[in-house]
C-alpha cells in the first residue's frame, strides 16, 4: 500500500511538475515570440527607413547631377557668350585698327604722290626754265627782260597795295634777270618810297633763272614777277585744267 501511494505521489509530482514546466515554457515562447516580433517589426521599421533614406539620397543625386548639369550648361553658354564677344570685339578692333592703318597709308602714298608729282612739275618748270634760257641768247632776252620791266613798273605795283608790310621794314631785296638800268632802279625806288617811305633801302640780285622781270621780296612778304614764275604759274593753271 505504502509503494502505491508513493508512486501515486511520484505521478502527482511529475504530473505538477510537468504543468509547471509547460507552463513556464509557454510564458518563455510566448516572451520569445513577441520579442521576435518586436525584433522583425524594428527591423521592418528600420529597412523601411533604410529605403526611404536611400530613395531620398537618389533622389538628392539625381538633383545633384541635374543641377550641376544646368550649372555646367550655363556656365559653358556664359563662357562661349564671353568668348564670342571677345572675338567679335577683337575682330572689330582689327577691322577698325586696319582701316584707320589702310587710311593712314592711303593719305600717305596720295600726300607722297602729291609731293613726287609737285616736285616733278617743279623739277619739269625748271627745266623749261633753264631750256628757255639756253634756248634764248642773251641778246633776245635782255629786251624781253627791259619790256617785262617796263610793264611790271608800270602796272605791276597795284598788287603791293594789298599786301600788309611789316612795320619798320625797310629793305628791299630784288631778285632780277638783268642788272637793272638806273632809270629803271630809280623808277623801282620812288615807287617803292611811294609805298613805304623814304627810308628804302634796296638790295639787287642778278639771277639769270629768272628769265625776264625781277621779285621783290619784302621782310616776309614776295611779290614775284619774273617770267620764270608767270610759266610755273601758266603750267599749274593748265594742269588744274585738265585735271
Amino acid at each position: 500500500m505504502p509503494l502505491v501511494l508513493l508512486l501515486i505521489l511520484q505521478a502527482l509530482l511529475f504530473g505538477g511538475l510537468v504543468v509547471v514546466l509547460r507552463s513556464i515554457l509557454r510564458r518563455n515562447v510566448s516572451s520569445a515570440t513577441e520579442h521576435l516580433t518586436n525584433l522583425s517589426q524594428d527591423y521592418q521599421r528600420k529597412e523601411e527607413e533604410l529605403v526611404a533614406r536611400i530613395e531620398e539620397a537618389e533622389r538628392n543625386y539625381d538633383e545633384s547631377i541635374k543641377r550641376a548639369s544646368a550649372e555646367a550648361a550655363e556656365l559653358k553658354e556664359r563662357a562661349e557668350d564671353d568668348a564670342r564677344q571677345t572675338a567679335e570685339k577683337l575682330l572689330q578692333q582689327t577691322q577698325d585698327e586696319a582701316e584707320v592703318i589702310m587710311t593712314k597709308a592711303l593719305a600717305t602714298a596720295e600726300s607722297l604722290k602729291q609731293e613726287l608729282d609737285n616736285e616733278a612739275e617743279n623739277r619739269a618748270l625748271e627745266r623749261a626754265c633753264d631750256l628757255v634760257e639756253a634756248a634764248l641768247p642773251e641778246e633776245l632776252r635782255l629786251p624781253a627782260h627791259r619790256s617785262w620791266t617796263a610793264e611790271l613798273l608800270k602796272n605791276g605795283f597795284s598788287r603791293l597795295d594789298e599786301m600788309r608790310l611789316e612795320e619798320g621794314v625797310n629793305k628791299v631785296l630784288v631778285r632780277t634777270a638783268f642788272a637793272l638800268e638806273d632809270k629803271e632802279l630809280k623808277a623801282l625806288e620812288a615807287k617803292l618810297k611811294e609805298k613805304m617811305g623814304p627810308d628804302v633801302q634796296i638790295k639787287q640780285e642778278v639771277d639769270s633763272s629768272a628769265v625776264a622781270g625781277f621779285c621783290l621780296q619784302i621782310g616776309s612778304l614776295v611779290m614775284d614777277g619774273t617770267l620764270s614764275h608767270r610759266l610755273r604759274e601758266t603750267a599749274s593753271h593748265a594742269k588744274r585744267v585738265t585735271e
